[in-house]
């Protein structure tokens, strides 16, 4: 079995965590309960996994008419998702390609 880079684990759980994060406040948008609680677990799982690694994790969330929504994430003092400022899966992508073609993953300040 090949061995696995741990910065591509690392890397890997990054995008996913934002994709969670971004769909957890997206099925809060369209209200859809069930989609918002399992992506939110997945997002506090990614979370975890981070901070297994090491890593200082802040993932800020509050409750909206019963939907859960992330403010924040903020993974050793770099802020990668800032509802105000992320908007949409483009930009999610558009991080992700980054991450592809470069190694290198921005921060969303």
């Amino acid at each position: 079995m090949p061995m696995v880079n741990a910065q591509l684990i690392t890397d890997k759980l990054l995008v996913d965590i934002m994709r969670y994060t971004h769909n957890v406040n997206y099925c809060g948008k369209t209200k859809d309960f069930s989609r918002n609680r399992v992506n939110y677990g997945y997002a506090c799982q990614c979370a975890d996994m981070f901070r297994f690694l090491g890593h200082d994790v802040q993932l800020d969330m509050w409750e909206d008419d019963g939907f859960f929504k992330i403010e924040r994430l903020i993974i050793n003092g770099k802020t990668f998702f800032n509802q105000d400022q992320l908007r949409g899966l483009a930009a999610l992508y558009k991080i992700a390609d980054t991450l592809r073609e470069t190694g290198d993953l921005p921060a969303i300040v």
